[in-house]
């Protein structure tokens, strides 16, 4: 018979390892508790459903392109397809820039073309086309300050962006500016939101970028139809062509060779087409110049020369056809407009 002493013990002992038994099966190990851990960590948190979205990312437009290399101001080929939508822009009549009149015989010849004025006048203009250049439109520039002569620059929309000083350059020297297209394409082979934007894109930059907002516009290569002519007339735009192409864009052109042909063929109210991108226009300029002075010509610009074929015209109408001069043929107005659809790589 056990003692009163060896049970207690004995009741003890039981309960001591009851408690420790208990304490073993509840008790997490290390490792079960980083697991754990990582479980309620890789568990999501509750949150919106995701969606898809529901417009694709725009296409890059054209003012988002990478600035063009010089090798850009080269003649382009203009097939081209369109990849972009044209902005349209508001309704009515564009504001003139600072400096720019939208006069009435500007707006009278709104998406027509011209490529002279009057034969009756000694005077010519020189124009340039594809620029700003980074190094030869300045050339261009201090050669025409120098002859203290007018010009005129059709600029390219994508190197306005890529050289906007030399731009600042032409318009802070007097020069008159118009635009030439956002990338030299054959407007002919776009759709209409192509041509609007090419058209309007570049005119908003040039704005932007120099305070004036030209008024008129030369189609990359002459290429020109009803569309072209009507988005010109929307925008107050006067297409502006040529008479005297020296063809300084050509393989093998020379200075001498340019200067020949633009003496050679000069006639009152020309319109010469060069490039301030091309060195042997630069070339051509200084002994150009100096010949067409000797020659008596006086040089202009064309909304100058559209403005006097206008004076010119609305005099002829008051005089009923008289010759003021007391001469016995009765003049006829003289066409500014011409219908030609002249092309080439400008």
């Amino acid at each position: 018979m056990k003692s009163p002493l060896s049970k207690w013990l004995g009741l003890v002992l039981l309960l001591a390892a009851g408690i420790a038994v208990g304490y073993l099966l509840g008790a997490r190990t290390p490792d079960n508790a980083f697991a754990g851990d990582a479980l309620a960590r890789a568990e999501p948190a509750a949150s919106a459903p995701a969606t898809l979205p529901t417009d694709p990312a725009p296409s890059a437009s054209l003012s988002d392109r990478a600035p063009v290399e010089v090798a850009a101001a080269e003649p382009l080929s203009g097939d081209e397809t369109p990849t972009a939508e044209a902005a349209t822009s508001p309704a009515g009549e564009p504001a003139a820039a600072p400096g720019v009149e939208l006069s009435a015989a500007i707006k009278a010849h709104a998406g027509e073309k011209i490529s002279r004025g009057s034969s009756s006048t000694r005077k010519i203009v020189l124009t340039f086309d594809d620029g700003p250049h980074p190094s030869r439109t300045p050339q261009v520039v201090r050669i025409l300050k120098e002859a203290g002569i007018p010009a005129n620059f059709f600029l390219v929309g994508e190197m306005v962006e890529s050289y906007p000083e030399q731009a600042k350059l032409v318009a802070d020297s007097g020069f008159e500016l118009g635009t030439h297209s956002w990338d030299h394409p054959n407007l002919t082979r776009k759709n209409e939101a192509e041509v609007r934007r090419q058209i309007v894109e570049t005119q908003d930059l040039v704005e932007r970028t120099t305070g004036i907002r030209p008024v008129l516009f030369r189609p990359p290569g002459g290429n020109v139809d009803q569309t072209v002519r009507d988005i010109c007339r929307e925008e107050n735009l006067v297409i502006c062509m040529w008479s005297i192409d020296p063809r300084d864009w050509a393989s093998g052109a020379t200075g001498e060779k340019i200067r020949q042909k633009v003496v050679g063929d000069a006639h009152g109210g020309a319109i010469v087409c060069m490039h301030d991108t091309k060195a042997p226009t630069i070339d051509a300029l200084p002994g150009m110049i100096a010949d067409l002075k000797a020659a008596g010509y006086e040089f202009t610009t064309i909304t100058q020369l559209i403005e006097e074929k206008a004076a010119e015209d609305a005099a002829l109408a008051a005089s009923g056809g008289v010759i003021p001069s007391g001469g016995d043929a009765a003049p006829q107005a003289e066409p500014l407009v011409i219908s030609l659809e002249e092309s080439g790589s400008y």
